[in-house]
C-alpha cells in the first residue's frame, strides 16, 4: 500500500494496550531510554501517540469516570527520536538546529 503523507517513525495499533506496541513507549523522559527511531533534519516525519492512559479511558466513559480515574494512569510518550544531520551526525543536547 502506498504511503501518504510524511514518513511514519512510530506507529502505534490502536487496538493494543502500551505494552502490545511494535515500538515502545515510555512515561517519563530520561537520558538512559534509547531512541525508537531516527530522523533527518529537515526531513518532515510523523509519530503517532497514545493518548495519556493508555487506551484505558474509552468513548463509553462519562465525565464522572474520568473525574474518579485511578491517579496511577501512566502518561505514555512515544519516542525518544534520534536526530542526525545529513551526514549522520547525531543531534547534541542543547543543540538547536540553527
Amino acid at each position: 500500500m502506498a504511503q501518504y503523507g510524511p514518513r511514519l517513525i512510530v506507529p502505534i495499533d490502536v487496538k493494543k494496550k502500551p505494552r502490545g506496541q511494535k515500538v515502545p513507549l515510555h512515561n517519563r523522559w530520561h537520558p538512559d531510554i534509547p531512541p525508537v527511531a531516527e530522523a533527518v533534519t529537515g526531513k518532515v516525519f510523523r509519530v503517532e501517540m497514545m493518548d495519556f492512559s493508555g487506551g484505558s479511558i474509552t468513548k463509553d466513559y462519562t465525565a464522572d469516570d474520568i473525574k474518579n480515574a485511578h491517579p496511577f494512569l501512566a502518561h505514555y510518550l512515544s519516542g525518544p527520536i534520534r536526530i542526525v544531520d545529513k551526514d549522520g551526525i547525531a543531534a547534541k543536547p542543547r543543540d538547536t538546529g540553527q
